[in-house]
């Protein structure tokens, strides 16, 4: 079974926070975990298939994106 880890200590809490909600909506043919020790947030993909594993990542890659950007802004106005 293909399979990758993510792993990101850029906004812990805000990451955890944003994708937590994502990674508990099931997504077919994946299986995904998210944990948070520390300041390292990492995700867990687990696929039936290449396929289905590519689409995963792609997706939680860019809610991360979005995330940090979002942060990075807010961070300006604070």
């Amino acid at each position: 079974m293909p399979s990758a880890v993510l792993r990101t200590d850029s906004e812990p809490g805000a990451v955890y926070a944003a994708l937590e909600p994502e990674i508990r909506r099931a997504l077919p043919r994946t299986e995904t975990t998210i944990s948070r020790e520390g300041d390292t947030v990492t995700i867990t993909v687990e696929a039936a298939d290449t396929s289905s594993l590519r689409a995963s990542v792609n997706s939680l890659l860019e809610c991360l994106t979005v995330t940090q950007r979002i942060n990075s802004v807010t961070k300006e106005f604070t």
